[in-house]
């Protein structure tokens, strides 16, 4: 399936993409704060993992410490979506989720200056979770082929040539290659 042929569609997962890219392309207009393009990546990255989260509480459990709760949530929120729900390695996505946890709830919730970081850590964030936006919409759209996780960093192209599909709602395997292999951060460009 092409990407032009995906988003001919009209189904709910088309809409969320539309609006996805929407909200990435409206954050990377020149101007924007680097705070908000990021902060606007959190969400975006959190909203298309949403899905294939379990909807069973998260409470604590009885006699757990505070750092097995934060692995317990971190298996929940993100290792169990991203690899029994999309069938993608995690490892692809964790420097992502990293900066997701460094970021997104600073910047929501009160913009803790001690908790701020760096231009440069913002730019890698920003370029991280680019990635993983890009990364979860062309599994799901069938792409087959490599793709840079983030354009900044030295990170291995991910493959997804010998991923199955995903099957149900029109993914399949077949796709045209490179299709949303690459975005210019041209804010972040100098």
């Amino acid at each position: 399936m092409t990407a032009a042929r995906f988003f001919s569609g009209n189904s709910e997962r088309v809409s969320q993409f539309r609006q996805a890219l929407w909200l990435l392309r409206e954050s990377s207009q020149d101007g924007t704060p680097k705070e908000v393009s990021v902060l606007t990546l959190c969400s975006v990255f959190d909203g298309l993992v949403d899905p294939f989260r379990n909807r069973s509480p998260i409470g604590k459990s009885c006699g757990e410490s505070n750092r097995g709760r934060k692995r317990r949530l971190r298996e929940q929120r993100w290792i169990t979506p991203i690899e029994k729900g999309l069938g993608m390695p995690f490892e692809w996505f964790e420097p992502a989720i990293d900066s997701w946890d460094k970021f997104r709830n600073p910047l929501a919730h009160g913009f803790n200056q001690a908790e701020m970081r760096s231009t440069t850590e913002l730019i890698d964030a920003y370029s991280r979770l680019f990635g993983a936006v890009y990364m979860l919409m062309a599994r799901q759209m069938g792409f087959s082929g490599t793709m840079n996780p983030s354009r900044f960093e030295n990170r291995k192209a991910v493959d997804f040539s010998k991923m199955a599909g995903l099957g149900g709602d029109g993914f399949n395997k077949r796709t045209n290659r490179g299709a949303l292999s690459k975005h210019r951060l041209s804010k972040f460009d100098s």
